[in-house]
């Protein structure tokens, strides 16, 4: 009889998370499992932000290291201002723990995050280039920590130098409050590290380098709005009042935005309806509690906080 044919070669397919980029702005990776990847710059970036801080431990006797999404949210911020990211970023409300001498305190401010920079990091987490973790605390509210995987590792040997120093530009500063240059940084004692304190977020680096962030400063911009409720929640037939005629003066108003955003989307005639909501099971009450920032005290007390 004849030989067998010989087995077919291992499969090989693409998965990308740049298919609306030019070709200039990618990085086409291929694992050792045969595996194509096309991966935008700023995918690349921000998983050589996380390398830095947190990574898959490689030995037995090797410690793992994690990294808080909220200290991530700070440092891509901060790229946004240094223009070594390109996302956009719109303040959000956020908890923020702030540690005491005996227990952790939890407050809530504004924050500016940048949605396509948590898009980003979803993206590398599903493609196995991150591996995250959820941490608990002792007032059930729950926190995301994240490290680079040993896949994420593999990847980032491949990383283009200039994309490399686009982010140790921003990431490490000498000190004296100088902006360190690749030849003379320090890979620990340079290295930017983000404190939380009562005042908002502090940017430290063990050679003396202080500095406070502004991403707790929310930017302003001028708009008109007018009330609005469905004729099914209205007692009376009472008109509300629309400043629609007034929406020429947001264009003499003033704009505190300090980086140039992308218009994704323009509305026009925007109705915003707010509903009540009931929890039904346990993940809908644990968002719910984490959302409107109640402990595990207000549980004990069967008290929700008045004010959200």
């Amino acid at each position: 009889p004849p030989p067998p044919p010989p087995p077919p070669p291992p499969s090989s397919f693409s998965k990308s998370m740049a298919d609306d980029l030019p070709p200039e702005d990618v990085m086409v990776w291929t694992d050792r499992d045969g595996i194509t990847y096309k991966i935008s710059f700023q995918h690349a970036k921000l998983l050589y932000i996380v390398s830095h801080y947190a990574r898959a431990s490689i030995k037995d006797n090797q410690p793992e290291t994690w990294m808080r999404q909220l200290q991530l949210d700070v440092l891509i911020f901060e790229g946004i201002l240094a223009r070594k990211l390109d996302f956009d970023y719109a303040p959000e409300s956020t908890i923020q723990p702030i540690i005491e001498e005996e227990a952790v305190r939890c407050v809530r401010q504004y924050m500016n995050i940048s949605q396509e920079g948590r898009s980003a990091i979803y993206d590398l987490t599903e493609q196995g280039f991150l591996n995250t973790l959820r941490l608990p605390s002792t007032n059930l509210l729950s926190t995301i920590a994240l490290q680079a995987s040993h896949k994420g590792m593999r990847l980032l040997d491949a990383l283009p130098p200039l994309l490399r120093y686009d982010v140790d530009e921003f990431l490490f500063s000498k000190p004296g409050h100088m902006r360190a240059f690749l030849k003379d940084m320090h890979p620990v004692r340079d290295l930017k590290h983000v404190i939380i304190d009562e005042q908002g977020f502090l940017i430290v680096t063990e050679n003396g380098f202080e500095e406070r962030s502004e991403v707790l400063f929310i930017e302003d911009i001028s708009y008109v709005t007018s009330p609005f409720l469905p004729w099914s929640l209205r007692r009376s037939e009472a008109q509300m009042r629309d400043n629609s005629t007034r929406a020429w003066e947001s264009g003499n108003g003033k704009s505190q935005v300090q980086g140039d955003l992308h218009e994704s989307l323009i509305l026009s005639q925007v109705h915003a309806i707010l509903m009540e909501w009931v929890p039904m099971s346990a993940n809908e009450f644990g968002c719910h509690q984490h959302r409107t920032h109640f402990t595990r005290d207000d549980i004990l007390r069967r008290s929700l906080p008045g004010k959200v």
